[in-house]
């Protein structure tokens, strides 16, 4: 197995972080102030691989940060080491002439998607085997992952305790689970309740559900990595880089010839086997008898890496600032504080249905930015499109809808096409195509219209007044609108009248967008 590969190492500070404001954004805000972010030297490495900024083992066993943004400690356990973990990997050879061999899963093929933990412990997602990492903007930090079949995370912190998430965001904090260090690497037997985890005496521990106490499985070391395979069989990643596997806990270790040389590996639901290499690549088989390792082309550089089911999107509400920066509270946490995001200083913006975003500069021409956040140097400006000072896209999914600084309504076909005059179509301050394609304007006078097609009259909505910016959340959801206070309003459907959002002050424009 080649092995020689490296990367350019970068002294980057960790690349994401956050704080809350309990007076939210405004436009006094601080250079001080962490925000959701990425360094460029991550941006630079986005469209390749994750970052290798160290070069320390993956099974490390401490660090400062958490994984969580929840202050914490590591809990002590009664699992006190009794052996040395330098012991020999030659302790673990048995005599028995016993073959075990993993066959390919009969389930129906499965999207390959990927989360994969970096170096630096943070997380990258692979939509396919051959699509490019992509980092995943939260405040976690692992060492080991797994996830259950109904979509929750559990993670192995960089504390060596265990933590769920709902998913891998920034916008659905992670929790601690209490007494839960401390582990290297986590999995679950085929009875989906009992996890199996590797302490930092290099021996096996299991725990009855993630609210249980680990016990030590006796004579059960020394490995480093713990994988569950679809045959209920245990495979083991000795200190060596080899691999050893168990028929249940209690047997004893049997090697894997001609093995080496991984330092995790995980089971892909196809029933294949991937490890990580000493290159920090992906190296997959398809049984243990024998194995073959082939390198997974363009999937460097991780610690860890698992198949995953599904990763939630979150819905989040967006608000740009007083001083056009950007920030976002989730949907499910809507009272909560602002977030400040990454990104340009923006008059508006929306995203579109390849979840990339198209934003309004602060000159009225239009900027692509692939994700959020985002450094502003990393966003393209499209040529010939201002000027405009509101968008949205119309019910085709390709139609560019925006208004002009006469507030007039213009349209253009995609991003390339030149903005096209409607007709009698203003005046209008601020545009929101609603999920049923009807066209809501927002009146200089802070009133909202509405119209069914491009060419259709403007129709007065009652109850309406008074706001500046609207935009609703997906699906037909609430209708968001700024305020003269320059706080958030939410109006059930039109004409409803406007409720206050709590902690929404001080924006001035709103924004809705679906963010991993």
């Amino acid at each position: 197995m080649d092995v020689g590969i490296t990367c350019a190492a970068t002294n980057a500070d960790p690349p994401i972080a956050f704080t809350t404001w309990s007076s939210g954004p405004s436009s006094a805000a601080t250079s001080t102030v962490d925000v959701i972010s990425f360094t460029t030297s991550t941006l630079t490495i986005l469209s390749s691989s994750p970052t290798t900024a160290t070069t320390s083992s993956s099974t490390s066993s401490s660090s400062t940060s958490s994984t969580s943004s929840t202050s914490s400690t590591t809990s002590t356990t009664s699992r006190t080491t009794t052996s040395s973990t330098s012991t020999s990997t030659s302790s673990k050879t048995s005599t028995t002439t016993t073959t075990t061999t993993t066959t390919t899963s009969t389930s129906s093929p499965t999207q390959t998607q990927l989360i994969g933990i970096a170096r630096d412990n943070t997380f990258w997602y692979k939509a396919t085997l051959s699509s490019p990492w992509n980092y995943l903007a939260t405040a976690a930090k692992a060492i080991d992952v797994y996830q259950y079949s109904y979509g929750i995370f559990v993670l192995v912190g960089t504390d060596n305790t265990l933590y769920e998430c709902n998913t891998i965001s920034t916008w659905f904090p992670c929790k601690q689970v209490p007494g839960s260090g401390a582990v290297k690497s986590i999995d679950v037997l085929s009875d989906k309740s009992t996890f199996v985890g590797v302490g930092m005496d290099n021996q096996l521990y299991t725990r009855y559900t993630i609210t249980g106490s680990w016990s030590l499985v006796p004579g059960s070391g020394y490995v480093l990595d713990i994988t569950v395979l679809s045959s209920e069989v245990l495979l083991g990643t000795a200190v060596d880089y080899t691999l050893y596997t168990k028929q249940s806990v209690d047997t004893p270790w049997v090697y894997v010839p001609n093995s080496c040389c991984v330092s995790r590996t995980s089971l892909f639901l196809d029933g294949s086997i991937v490890g990580v290499g000493g290159d920090g690549a992906l190296y997959k088989t398809v049984n243990l008898n024998p194995v073959n390792w082939a390198k997974v082309e363009g999937s460097e550089t991780v610690i860890s890496v698992v198949q995953i089911t599904k990763l939630f999107q979150a819905p989040v509400l967006f608000g740009i600032g007083m001083d056009n920066s950007i920030w976002g509270k989730p949907m499910s946490y809507i009272a909560n504080s602002w977030l400040q995001v990454q990104g340009p200083n923006v008059i508006d913006f929306i995203q579109l249905p390849n979840k990339s975003f198209l934003m309004v500069g602060m000159d009225n021409n239009l900027y692509t930015c692939t994700t959020l956040p985002i450094a502003a140097n990393q966003c393209l400006q499209v040529p010939y499109s201002g000027a405009v000072k509101s968008i949205d896209i119309l019910g085709d999914q390709t139609t560019i809808l925006g208004v002009g600084l006469d507030n007039q309504l213009y349209t253009r076909v995609g991003l390339t096409s030149p903005w096209i005059l409607v007709p009698n179509s203003g005046s209008v301050v601020d545009i929101t195509v609603l999920s049923n394609s009807v066209i809501l304007g927002t009146a200089p006078d802070g009133n909202l219209y509405s119209k069914q097609t491009l060419t259709a009259p403007w129709v007065y909505i009652a109850n309406s007044c008074c706001v500046s910016r609207t935009t609703q959340m997906n699906y037909g959801g609430p209708i968001f609108g700024v305020g003269g206070d320059n706080a958030v309003y939410k109006m059930q459907a039109l004409g409803s009248g406007w409720d206050l959002v709590p902690n929404s002050k001080a924006v001035k424009n709103v924004v809705n967008a679906l963010i991993l």
